[in-house]
């Protein structure tokens, strides 16, 4: 053994230094300067390179690895004496991190290592998991180690329990029955993740591996139930909001900010997927068990940003790197969330849709497989020899993984296809063919640009035709424009235009003249020749293109949205008669008609008025241009044009009222009450919206078409969060406008109509409402629920406590009436077909049943009668409720309408006599709905609403 050791002279000191540090525990049981001795020894030695110290030695016993381990495991004197003393917590925890940093080694291979394995059994000493958790003591000397399996190899919920260590000889271990929740140890382990969470520097591979075993080690260990009710009340609560939860957001912000490589995104997506899916660790020992989303959904509510930014951040850095296999697992778990349940249900539950954003990015990738495919196809015939056809080489390494990368890609597109109702695979197959065929030049990049817009926020296909410098759709924006995936906003072209937009030296009244004489021009069948000929290669069209405007498309005024009609009217080429207007053409003709007249005694004064005139019209002209050139570089690559638009107003009001600084942050603030909603202080908000003063979303200027300052409108009501709970005084204000407030209620109604009615009712609301630049807000007191619309209050009911999902139910019921009824202003309520906000719920009820009239008749049982109910977004629910002795009363409750009761006694009080009596309900009720049986409002009964007979 000796000779073996004189061979290895890295082992000879690090085995010399073990043995000398063995011999000072052994003398003391617990000694603060014997740990700190061995931290300084081993973990802070940079000779030793922990990461590196594998179990493999199989044929010495008294190797490295046993040598450390033995030294400094998690049962050790050593880790006992370290978790009492604070300084020698985080001067362990710093070491290690330090070994992790420092390590050159692989993650693959550093997981079974010395630190690795010392680290784990930290963990399962700090949060047990198992009352039957085996703990080694002292080794044998004469016996080979096999390589432990420790937690790091096991992340897969299909894998061992993540607690047990498995060892060769079960002579050699004790059991450890300590399960409880010793607060002094969550304190240690949550500073451990704290430190882990650094973003002093960006982590390395080892460091995200740790970090990912710490995230799964506490969701077992919060998931794990025990006998004790009150130990897993905390640990539920701990679970919900961990303390580490504001480090852990930075963390991931940061590096998903700054990440470098592909591998290093795949690991910080990978710590990602671990903490955001806990229900992955919900009992392991038994994985087949399925586990109730209803546990998570509180997580998910606290850790509502990991959702919602994070997951966007993480499908958009995708963009980032170029597509390889290793990246398409990731890819796969973070696809699946559009689909995959628990994953989808929880992201509903949290108003999140992220299948717009998970198609476009597989459109994108989709163009990965046409290129992987081109490669393919042209290296396959670059080694297509006679020679490298004999001998089997014409398939290289790089076709292999292109030809792996197009199979695992095109599997995920038939999922989408499969789950979405998405026709990803036949595009593909479609472009494919159309490669082969036209043989054009591919772009050798592997990724295009990912998300950069929203689908519905980003242009068509087209092209600028450099004649007539136009937008010209491709077939493929054609598609787009047909399917509405994409659209062009219609709404601002008409203000747009040149020929609509009065500059500051022209005339007015000249304006509008010159425009009415332009389009009664256009009715000369000279001047629609010439409008024909505009867009062709010809003298004529050089000669329209010189004196015509461009066509453009003008919306119908009346229609109530800019995406009710497909077809659109047209404006052709007009007259530049425009020109006659302006201030310098003007003066020129004056001057003409003067000089005639005058002669030369006139030139001379004119010509130096002129010359005056010019100089001071460029000045004025220049500094609004440079004053408008400041405002137009405020604008953000990724502002929308509709915010683009309204906070753009808001500079030109204020740009000389305030700094620079200043005056971007306030113009972001007013963007934040107006278009995203945003809620701040009572004085902030009052100051927002008296700056605002005459500038709203569509309406940015005021009835004289000047922008309004907030000196100008000071004596106008303030619009505070106080409107809420006043009445009718505001509909006295001089600036009420009914028209406006019926016309914005029409284009509601139109985009509910629009949207998607796959999404949730909150998700159609928040998406018509965004469109229409409205705001809308439940108030809830108790039980009784309003919705207001601008303020306004759109629908008012009081629910039942037995009444589930309240909110949702009123959510609902608003967007039945907004797609049954016509809504319009009344005072300060909405109502829908003259019917007021309190009476809205039940007439909702009505027509649902009356619409399931047909479907119902027939129906006999309660399956029946549910799936029935289901088609109307009802859902039906039964409620027991015992009385004295052993009776029960026995009612089915549709949202918060009561559709039959019954009292049950006690032999009829089990559940397959119940489930007879449910059937036999539900037929009553069949023949109820049949027959156009009412819904009114009663007070005698636990739900607002109720059958005329019950």
């Amino acid at each position: 053994m000796e000779k073996d050791w004189r061979g290895r002279p890295e082992e000879t000191d690090v085995l010399a230094i073990c043995r000398e540090l063995s011999s000072y525990v052994a003398s003391s049981d617990r000694n603060v300067n014997v740990a700190r001795n061995i931290i300084q020894k081993i973990f802070k030695n940079k000779t030793i390179d922990m990461c590196s110290i594998v179990p493999n030695q199989a044929s010495f016993a008294d190797g490295r690895y046993n040598a450390i381990f033995d030294l400094v495991n998690g049962y050790s004197p050593f880790f006992e004496t370290v978790v009492d003393d604070d300084g020698l917590c985080d001067e362990l925890w710093n070491s290690v991190l330090e070994q992790c940093e420092s390590t050159c080694v692989n993650p693959e291979e550093s997981k079974d290592s010395v630190l690795m394995n010392s680290v784990s059994t930290y963990v399962t000493k700090l949060l047990p998991c198992d009352e039957s958790v085996l703990n080694m003591t002292q080794r044998s000397s004469s016996k080979s180690q096999h390589i432990i399996k420790t937690p790091l190899q096991l992340f897969r919920p299909s894998s061992p329990l993540v607690n047990r260590i498995e060892i060769g000889n079960p002579d050699e271990m004790v059991v450890s029955s300590n399960a409880n929740l010793q607060p002094r140890y969550v304190n240690v382990f949550c500073s451990l993740v704290k430190k882990t969470c650094s973003t002093a520097s960006f982590p390395s591979p080892n460091r995200l591996l740790l970090l990912r075993y710490l995230l799964k080690q506490f969701h077992v260990f919060c998931l794990f139930e025990t006998n004790d009710e009150y130990i897993d009340t905390l640990k539920n609560a701990m679970m919900l909001q961990p303390p580490f939860m504001n480090q852990l957001y930075a963390f991931f912000q940061t590096c998903l900010h700054h990440c470098p490589t592909a591998s290093s995104f795949k690991d910080i997506t990978a710590c990602w997927l671990t903490y955001c899916r806990p229900w992955r660790y919900y009992n392991m020992a038994n994985p087949s068990d399925i586990p109730p989303i209803s546990k998570f959904i509180p997580f998910a509510k606290k850790n509502f940003d990991f959702y919602r930014t994070l997951l966007g951040k993480i499908i958009k850095k995708f963009s980032c790197f170029n597509l390889t296999i290793e990246l398409t697992g990731t890819l796969r778990s973070i696809v699946e969330f559009s689909w995959k349940e628990p994953n989808c249900i929880l992201l509903r539950n949290l108003g999140l849709n992220v299948q717009p954003h998970i198609v476009a990015l597989l459109k994108d990738i989709k163009n990965v497989v046409v290129i992987q495919n081109e490669i393919i196809r042209k290296e396959k015939m670059e080694n297509s020899s006679f020679i490298n056809t004999i001998f089997g080489l014409s398939s290289t390494e790089k076709t292999e993984k292109g030809s792996q990368l197009i199979g695992i890609v095109e599997s995920l597109l038939a999922d989408c296809d499969k789950y979405l109702a998405t026709r990803l695979m036949p595009e593909l197959l479609a472009e494919i063919e159309e490669h082969d065929k036209s043989n054009a030049e591919l772009n050798k990049t592997c990724m295009s640009t990912i998300l950069t817009e929203t689908p519905k926020s980003a242009l068509p296909d087209h092209y600028i035709d450099g004649r007539t410098n136009l937008m010209i759709l491709t077939p493929n924006g054609k598609r787009q424009v047909i399917n509405g995936e994409r659209k062009f906003d219609f709404s601002k072209s008409a203000r747009q235009t040149t020929w609509h937009t009065i500059s500051q030296l022209e005339f007015a009244p000249m304006v509008l003249l010159m425009n009415y004489a332009a389009e009664n021009a256009n009715r000369m069948p000279i001047v629609q020749k010439l409008a024909a000929k505009y867009t062709e290669p010809t003298f004529a069209g050089k000669l329209a293109r010189l004196l015509m405007y461009p066509p453009v498309p003008n919306p119908d005024p009346n229609a109530a949205s800019p995406i009710a009609t497909r077809v659109r009217r047209r404006t052709p080429p007009m007259l530049k008669l425009r020109v006659f207007a302006n201030a310098i053409t003007l003066g020129l003709f004056c001057f003409l008609f003067l000089a005639h007249l005058f002669g030369r005694w006139f030139v001379a004064p004119a010509l130096l008025f002129s010359f005056v005139f010019l100089i001071v019209a460029a000045a004025v002209d220049s500094e609004s241009m440079g004053k408008e050139e400041e405002i137009e570089k405020e604008r953000k690559p990724w502002e929308s044009d509709e915010s683009w638009e309204l906070r753009r107003a808001f500079l030109a009001a204020h740009y000389d009222d305030y700094p620079r600084t200043q005056l971007q942050c306030l113009s972001q603030l007013f963007i934040n009450v107006n278009l995203l909603g945003c809620e701040y202080s009572e004085s902030l908000m009052e100051k927002i919206n008296e700056l605002g003063r005459g500038i709203r979303p569509n309406k940015a200027t005021t009835k004289s078409g000047a922008y309004v300052k907030a000196s100008s409108a000071k004596k106008r009501q303030a619009v505070t969060a106080s409107d809420y709970e006043e009445n009718t005084k505001k509909s006295k204000d001089a600036t009420f406008n009914f028209e406006l407030v019926n016309e914005k209620l029409g284009k509601l109604k139109a985009y509910l109509t629009a949207t998607p009615h796959h999404l949730s009712g909150e998700q159609m609301l928040r998406s018509a409402a965004g469109n229409c630049h409205m705001r809308w807000h439940v108030k809830q007191v108790g039980t009784k629920i309003e919705i207001l619309i601008d303020r306004y209050v759109a629908l008012r009911h009081s629910f039942s406590q037995y009444c589930v999902d309240a909110r949702d139910n009123a959510i609902n019921s608003l967007i039945e009436n907004f797609l049954s009824c016509t809504p319009s202003l009344n005072e300060n309520e909405i109502w829908f077909d003259g019917v007021q906000p309190g009476d809205c719920y039940a007439q909702t009820m009505n027509r649902s049943f009356a619409k399931i009239k047909k479907t119902v008749h027939g129906q006999k049982d309660y399956k029946g009668l549910a799936k029935s109910l289901e088609c109307v977004n009802l859902s039906i629910v039964q409620n027991t409720k015992k009385l004295q002795g052993w009776s029960q009363q026995f009612d089915l409750v549709a949202g918060d309408c009561l559709l039959a009761t019954r009292l049950l006694s006690r032999e009829e009080c089990t559940r397959p006599k119940m489930a007879k009596i449910a059937d036999e309900m539900a037929s009553q009720i069949c023949r109820k709905i049949a027959d156009s049986m009412k819904i009114v409002a009663v007070e005698k009964t636990h739900t607002s609403l109720a059958f005329e007979d019950c």
